[in-house]
């Protein structure tokens, strides 16, 4: 008895103390809603930031979809509440728009507003319909695209994919690109639409030398296709190219492979490959690169200082000279001796083959500040 006695209590605690967090969690929530609503306010309208009281509130219970209110309290603030920063950014536009009588648009706005805001002629509740907004949005498109082509195929994106816009095509008419290539189990594997699981390992202009290589050599189509029979390919969905170029000459060759294969093995023939020769200090150094800027989760992401530079390929005039005196007496980790060619190791002999047109550059190091 206890034992049982004990074990309820620390059933109890265990309970209590996973409400508290949860609670805690969700107050960090509201602050976190709250503070971006109250910013986005802020940049619209500067200085109209202390009229508003900004509350959270459940979604709808009966939908779950988002919802906004418009009221006002004793103190004549404009009340706006809303589920999450996005239904709190509706009620906002909702007041100016409908309360306000200003506009908004990317053609321009317009916002005279009075020093001290109207109040709300009373309290308004809207829910968000999102279902019905994004189906008859999915619908649009869809006539749009027949209306165009009657046999075209639209490639969809799956950054931001919503399955009511996704089901107004029929599955013969489009294909989901699956930009990182692990979305889809998240997704119900795109509900049985045909996708590709590639690879976003550059944009916004990322192009330092970095990339997920062993993520590539374990074959992302094969383990894409044996948890879903609708992956119909591998893809590359990168921004920019002229970078990274290890990178990319393994993702463009594992399509050829049925599956996986050493990452690590495979560097040293592409090191063998791109110098023409077998650079035992070229090696040393790519397998140096393979353990940071080239390792398991570093897609498109920079963690190392490491950059990549573009080669001047026709430098003219005094920059050529100016090259040539700067490095006469330099040679990389890499292996490349001063005029662009190779060195084996201990670099006493040479063996010249065609520049590499990107080449690791380290910075040097800042002092400390203290």
């Amino acid at each position: 008895m206890i034992r049982m006695k004990k074990l309820w209590i620390l059933l109890s605690f265990s309970l209590l103390s996973c409400t508290a967090v949860s609670a805690a969690n969700d107050k960090t929530n509201d602050k976190a809603a709250l503070k971006a609503a109250r910013a986005l306010i802020g940049r619209v309208t500067p200085g109209y930031e202390r009229q508003y009281v900004l509350e959270r509130i459940p979604a709808d219970p009966a939908t779950g979809e988002d919802v906004f209110e418009i009221d006002s309290d004793k103190k004549g603030k404009v009340v706006l509440r809303g589920n999450n920063p996005v239904a709190l950014a509706s009620a906002f536009h909702w007041y100016l728009k409908y309360t306000c009588g200003a506009q908004l648009s990317w053609f321009g706005d317009q916002l005279n507003l009075p020093e001290r805001l109207p109040r709300p002629a009373r309290k308004e509740r809207r829910t968000i319909a999102r279902r019905e907004y994004l189906e008859a949005v999915g619908r649009r498109i869809s006539t749009l695209i027949d209306d165009f082509d009657p046999t075209g195929i639209v490639a969809m994106q799956a950054w931001s994919i919503r399955e009511p816009i996704v089901r107004q095509f029929p599955k013969e008419r489009l294909v989901v690109l699956d930009l990182n290539g692990s979305t889809y189990p998240g997704k119900e594997n795109f509900w049985g639409y045909p996708f590709v699981a590639g690879n976003l390992h550059n944009f916004g202009g990322r192009i330092n030398l970095h990339g997920d290589l062993p993520l590539v050599a374990s074959n992302q189509y094969r383990t894409a296709r044996l948890r879903a029979a609708n992956a119909v390919g591998s893809g590359l969905f990168m921004e920019s190219i002229v970078q990274n170029p290890v990178y990319y000459a393994l993702a463009f060759e594992m399509p050829m492979h049925r599956d996986s294969i050493d990452a690590a093995e495979w560097l040293d023939a592409y090191t063998t490959r791109a110098y023409g020769a077998e650079p035992e200090a070229a090696q040393r150094a790519w397998r140096i690169l393979s353990a940071g800027p080239y390792g398991p989760g570093t897609n498109g992401v920079e963690s190392s200082s490491i950059i990549a530079t573009p080669r001047r390929s026709s430098p003219t005039g005094a920059s050529r000279r100016a090259t040539r005196a700067s490095s006469s007496t330099t040679r990389g980790a890499s292996g490349r001796d001063s005029s662009g060619g190779t060195t084996t190791a201990g670099g006493n002999s040479s063996t010249r083959c065609s520049k590499p047109r990107w080449r690791p550059v380290c910075p040097t190091p800042r002092p400390e500040r203290r």
